[in-house]
């Protein structure tokens, strides 16, 4: 319970922060608002000499100012110096504040009429300043928290994305932001505009009849029970429509990625079934939560008018006793129904207050997520691999609850050598690769470049200098030559050609009909399996680093793709020091070191012919793939 208590300030905190780091503006905003609240009862005040005054045939209106405000200022000017009581301004206030005016009841309707119209006037002002501020407010927020999240995302560690449904994570960056973004500035208005209108109108009402405002505040307590209760259950059907809509988004996702496999299956009715099962338990978490939005207004309203009842029950019996006047009572229940609208909304307060807890706690579990690959505190870039790299005892293993994938690995690969990793499927040889640049870190032992422990290197250094192809080809959505040349946007083309005549890639390409200006489409879905392999090949080559890892580079390909990649990746070994995973045990044979993994560990080191002469697990391996 503590550690939940906890979480809850650290994510208010968080939150209060963002807000916190635009102060100047809110306070703006927020004088706009107050002034904009300010401007409902200035408006409500002139009803009651409009009413009193308008409807009563051929009336004159005397006006003069308070006989305390008169003397107060006689007092103050018998302290004025000679020079400031001779002066003629001096003297036109004086004469003005004692002077007795008579209107026609025209001429009130005009002055009425003016006032009416000024304060709309500033009305619309204020209220036009404080939201656009309010909305820059919230849209400069929800940018630097998607800037924060994406920023986040890219430095989360390897084992988050395993873990984690790719459309809960999608639905945190886009529909919980979008919610945020919605609920932010109605947040701000219904902490601060909401009751400053009510704390204004609450005075003003005070004022004109303190006897029938007591009456109306009766049922505040009840209303404000309704408000607090409606919150609570907002809170529980906002957190469970946020991960129906991550579930809805996942199965979107997924159709979207594996929409071949589905058709070939013809499962596009059972996907549908699945899609209407997720959406219907999201329209039934919605229904309730609208339930307890639409239910609290009706109720509200009801007790306000209930208010207004005893109002003008009381306001009989006033009459009579008390100097209350049409003017007053209407004056009184304008106000009175005034004060309704931003009571309404404030309900909506608690309910927008918990939502946007809730959004941001599912935003800030992934910010809060400490990443377990570190740098040291001084690194050293890595320039490039000069001499060795050695697996020293190694383990791993993805947790402490897991079993270890790899046990006490220990080889050395000299520079300019290609390294090839063989053994059946599970075994740990992507895993072992994926050490190299730290998308992962050992467990125990060292790997080491040129005798440093690759943790004192920079991990921007690091990566920089390896490059890796995938059996599971992934291009962005863009040209053929910015895919070649990713990440810089400053192509040196006449090098992007070279290395896709490296590749084996410049004949297909120059034959397509933009060339290297071609969209390769979502994931280069517009290109064959060989060539995208080609493509990635050009990409690895183009960035020039000192160490290439090939992970089952060829085992998708037919016989003509294979040869081409083959040959693209015999230029690319000249050129790196290699680490080869291979299910094709033909493509290494020419490997300098072939490492054999079996249940994690290294079952034998050696070349291709040595290992064959030995007859063990490797030759195995080898005379089962051909037979032999």
């Amino acid at each position: 319970m503590k550690q939940k208590n906890n979480d809850d300030n650290k994510n208010k905190n968080a939150l209060f922060l963002y807000i916190y780091e635009h102060k100047k503006l809110i306070i703006l905003s927020v004088i706009f608002m107050i002034l904009y609240s300010l401007t409902n009862p200035l408006q409500l005040w002139i009803l009651k000499p409009f009413i009193d005054k308008m409807f009563v045939k051929d009336v004159i209106v005397e006006f003069q100012a308070p006989e305390k405000l008169i003397q107060k200022s006689q007092y103050i000017y018998s302290y004025f110096p000679n020079f400031l009581r001779d002066n003629s301004f001096t003297h036109f206030i004086k004469n003005a504040l004692t002077k007795k005016y008579i209107f026609s009841q025209r001429q009130l309707f005009l002055l009425i009429s003016i006032y009416i119209i000024g304060i709309s006037l500033l009305k619309g002002f204020f209220k036009f300043l404080h939201n656009y501020l309010l909305l820059y407010i919230t849209g400069a927020i929800i940018k630097k928290l998607r800037e924060r999240l994406y920023d986040k995302l890219m430095n989360l560690p390897f084992n988050f994305y395993a873990q984690r449904k790719t459309g809960d994570i999608l639905s945190r960056f886009t529909n919980d932001v979008a919610l945020l973004q919605g609920t932010v500035s109605n947040l701000i208005i219904q902490v601060i505009e909401k009751p400053a209108e009510i704390l204004f109108l609450t005075i003003f009402v005070f004022i004109i009849s303190w006897k029938l405002s007591l009456v109306s505040f009766l049922i505040l307590p009840l209303v404000a029970y309704i408000i607090y209760l409606s919150g609570i259950l907002m809170r529980k059907y906002v957190k469970r429509i946020q991960l129906k809509i991550s579930d809805i988004t996942q199965q979107l996702q997924e159709t979207i990625q594996g929409i071949k496999i589905i058709k070939s299956f013809t499962a596009e009715k059972i996907m549908l079934e699945r899609f209407k099962t997720d959406n219907n338990n999201h329209f039934r978490q919605n229904l309730k939560s609208w339930r307890v939005q639409v239910i609290s207004s009706p109720v509200i309203e009801f007790l306000t008018m209930l208010g207004i009842v005893l109002v003008l029950y009381f306001a009989l019996y006033l009459v009579k006793t008390d100097d209350l006047t049409s003017g007053t009572i209407i004056t009184f229940l304008a106000a009175l129904m005034s004060m309704y609208k931003p009571i309404k909304e404030l309900t909506q307060l608690n309910m927008n207050y918990h939502q946007i807890k809730i959004v941001f706690e599912r935003i800030n579990e992934i910010l809060n997520i400490e990443s377990d690959i570190k740098e040291v505190a001084d690194p050293i870039e890595f320039t490039g691999l000069k001499k060795i790299i050695t697996f020293n005892n190694v383990s791993f293993k993805y947790s402490s609850d897991d079993r270890e994938i790899l046990k006490n690995i220990s080889f050395s690969v000299n520079v300019g050598k290609t390294a090839a990793i063989v053994g059946p499927s599970g075994v740990g040889k992507s895993t072992l690769v994926n050490l190299l640049p730290r998308f992962y870190d050992v467990t125990s032992g060292i790997i080491s470049f040129d005798r440093v422990n690759i943790k004192n290197y920079s991990l921007e250094t690091l990566r920089q200098q390896i490059s890796i192809v995938e059996q599971e080809i992934f291009l962005f959505n863009d040209t053929i030559k910015n895919n070649i040349c990713y990440p810089h946007s400053d192509c040196d083309f006449e090098r992007v050609k070279e290395c896709a005549k490296l590749a084996n890639a410049l004949e297909f390409i120059e034959q397509l009909p933009n060339g290297f200006d071609t969209i390769v489409g979502d994931r280069g879905q517009t290109l064959s399996v060989g060539q995208k392999q080609r493509i990635a090949i050009a990409r690895a080559i183009y960035k020039q680093s000192s160490i290439l890892i090939l992970d089952e580079a060829t085992s998708a390909l037919d016989t003509e793709s294979e040869r081409l990649v083959q040959e693209a990746i015999d230029n690319l070994l000249k050129r790196y020091t290699t680490f080869v995973i291979a299910h094709r045990l033909s493509t290494v044979r020419n490997a300098d070191l072939i490492i054999v993994l079996k249940d994690g560990e290294i079952v034998e080191l050696g070349a291709h012919e040595q290992l064959l002469k030995k007859n063990e697990y490797y030759a195995q391996l080898y005379n089962t793939q051909f037979n032999k």
